[in-house]
């Protein structure tokens, strides 16, 4: 009896004694996410006035821009490029909201610099969506855009 009790105790030490370590691993930040790539549009959806357009990537393209042409670079210091559609590059700036990483400011650099807020943002390893609203030719404009990997 004493044997068993015995090896039932050094059975029971074992378990209980051996831990199983926890293994963390850390998810990137929306910081991370946003700079590690290089971005091509993959979809538009837009509206400016009366008008609606919508562009896919290889698809349909009813919005009388080259879509194709257009690339986004988030630098992790704020800073970063813009492809427009007519393959012009200019630099940019950027910033999440204080304590809201679903809103963000981009100043692209044109000759007269553009401020846009994107709200809405979503952001994964392999998709960045965001809505926007400008003033185009004078007209409102809204348009979600969602950008993919180059």
């Amino acid at each position: 009896m004493r044997t068993k009790f015995s090896l039932l105790l050094c059975l029971s030490v074992l378990v209980w004694g051996c831990k199983k370590e926890s293994v963390t691993t850390s998810q990137p930040t929306k910081t991370q996410l946003l700079t590690n790539n290089s971005w091509q549009v993959q979809e538009i959806v837009q509206q400016a006035g009366n008008s609606q357009g919508r562009y896919v990537k290889g698809g349909i393209n009813t919005t009388g821009a080259d879509y194709s042409k257009v690339k986004l670079k988030f630098n992790p210091d704020g800073t970063g490029s813009f492809t427009d559609p007519l393959a012009h590059t200019y630099t940019l700036t950027w910033a999440f909201a204080a304590g809201d990483e679903a809103r963000m400011t981009v100043t692209v650099n044109y000759p007269t610099p553009v401020l846009l807020n994107y709200t809405f943002v979503s952001i994964d390893e392999n998709n960045f969506i965001y809505t926007t609203y400008f003033t185009d030719s004078g007209q409102n404009a809204m348009s979600t855009d969602h950008f993919i990997p180059l």
